[in-house]
């Protein structure tokens, strides 16, 4: 759809993102792509002068801030995303719902994935270092697919002797997509930009 789309508009707040013909806003030092859309919103309403944020708008908004921030745990979550969650809250957001259904709840088949792969886990340089590796195997027996390996990456970093950790997933097409999230000390964005990719200083990937 973005490829046929007659005019393309790339808007993100990783500044590794790859280059395109159209439209760009990149803001690394937004959050979340949330509150870009969010003050994009507002800056439309009053050249218009008219209102255009309204309740299902917000829900979406907040739900890319949850995402992106972790649930405002994660450290990129400054006083302007609760300035702009603040304001999307005027629109009876009903954040304990929309937490629980992004944050907190998994599919049969990803809790049979954990278990799956946890059992190959590796860690390295007494536990400071984890590595998880996903195969098309692992997904095919326990009825997992893509969506179901998000959060492995963090599910590693909490525990508490690790620093980085990788997860590495394997793609139909043979490639490998690695996911990075690491604790104070190790730029995940640095090491994942050696490679081709790029993010955040705690997420990243390549």
């Amino acid at each position: 759809l973005f490829e046929r789309a007659g005019v393309q508009i790339v808007l993100d707040h990783h500044i590794s993102s790859q280059p395109s013909s159209g439209l760009r806003l990149i803001d690394p030092s937004a959050a979340a792509v949330g509150q870009i859309v969010y003050h994009l919103i507002r800056r439309l309403e009053t050249v218009a002068e008219v209102p255009i944020l309204s309740h299902d708008h917000a829900v979406c908004i907040m739900s890319a801030i949850l995402t992106d921030t972790g649930g405002f745990r994660f450290s990129n979550t400054t006083r302007e995303t609760f300035m702009v969650a603040s304001a999307l809250m005027q629109f009876d957001v009903d954040i304990s719902a929309l937490s629980f259904e992004l944050l907190e709840t998994m599919t049969l088949a990803k809790y049979r994935l954990i278990g799956r792969t946890s059992e190959h886990a590796a860690f390295f340089r007494d536990g400071s270092i984890a590595i998880l590796g996903v195969s098309r195997t692992m997904l095919l027996d326990t009825g997992a697919d893509e969506n179901d390996t998000n959060g492995l990456a963090n599910m590693l970093r909490a525990i508490d002797s690790v620093r980085v950790a990788f997860v590495l997933k394997e793609g139909d097409n043979g490639l490998v997509r690695v996911n990075i999230r690491s604790k104070e000390g190790f730029d995940a964005a640095g090491f994942a930009t050696g490679y081709g990719g790029g993010g955040h200083a705690r997420a990243a990937g390549f």
